[in-house]
């Protein structure tokens, strides 16, 4: 009987505390204003955003290109375009090179997006396709699922219906993982 007491109790206390969880228009328009205010001081002083990874002497990238192509397009759709960030932020994704497949892909749709001339990534990204006509994870590798579909999107959205390849026949029979790390032929 005390436990069914409890039980209740704490099942009216959970319900009456439910209601004052939602959060107001002041709190989201807080919380929206936080999120902008980390962007702007993230940004590192090359003008991209990344999370670079510092062995001995040598700095590598990391994921510069993707994760800057993402901040550039949360400014995009904000639009947060006509200040220092956001030109530093799209200098910085020109002026560097993509070596993989993923960052490439979301390069172009980047700059796409920011209202820059993307045929040049569009082309580079095409000549990457492998002897299937699609991609792996960088040019001509085995062709795999994810970066067949980002190649794709990129094209797509590079070049609109311009774009025509048979690129997405190449997903289902993409090598798959055979539930130990290895990778097999697709069925």
């Amino acid at each position: 009987m005390k436990r069914i007491l409890l039980n209740t109790a704490l099942i009216g206390l959970l319900g009456i505390s439910q209601s004052g969880l939602a959060a107001s228009q002041m709190q989201i328009d807080q919380a929206w204003n936080k999120g902008l205010a980390w962007l702007l001081t993230a940004q590192h002083g090359d003008g991209g955003w990344s999370s670079a990874i510092v062995s001995g002497n040598a700095t590598q990238q990391g994921l510069g290109i993707q994760t800057t192509a993402a901040v550039l397009d949360a400014l995009n759709a904000m639009n947060f375009k006509a200040n220092y960030t956001y030109s530093a932020g799209v200098a910085w994704l020109s002026n560097t090179e993509a070596a993989s497949v993923d960052a490439l892909a979301r390069e172009a749709i980047a700059m796409k997006n920011v209202g820059m001339d993307a045929a040049a990534h569009a082309t580079r990204l095409a000549s990457w396709r492998n002897d299937r006509l699609a991609w792996g994870a960088y040019p001509a590798y085995e062709t795999g699922l994810p970066d067949t579909a980002l190649g794709v999107a990129a094209l797509i959205d590079v070049q609109g219906t311009a774009y025509n390849n048979t690129s997405l026949c190449e997903i289902l029979p993409a090598p798959v993982a055979d539930g130990h790390g290895e990778r097999s032929e697709g069925r």
